[in-house]
């Protein structure tokens, strides 16, 4: 029983210290990772957002635009 018992810690102690090392080194990898992440972000050129005001009423003249010349198509009995 006592030989059980003394396997078990030592199992034990070998799985305590070998997560206690894990741990150190994956926050390490975090901040790494985090670092080279954000200078990539700096090197990304920001996007201009599609829902803007500028962009939906661009939108709204090619939708009118287009709706206009399907009517000007179908009173001529042209059909695309």
């Amino acid at each position: 029983m006592k030989k059980i018992n003394t396997k078990r810690l030592a199992v034990t102690l070998v799985g305590i210290l070998t997560f206690s090392c894990q741990k150190e080194f994956t926050s390490d990898l975090k901040t790494e990772i985090t670092t080279s992440t954000e200078e990539t972000m700096d090197q990304i050129p920001r996007l201009e957002n599609p829902y803007s005001v500028k962009n939906m009423r661009i939108a709204m003249e090619s939708l009118v635009n287009k709706i206009f010349a399907d009517m000007v198509l179908h009173r001529r009995g042209n059909r695309y």
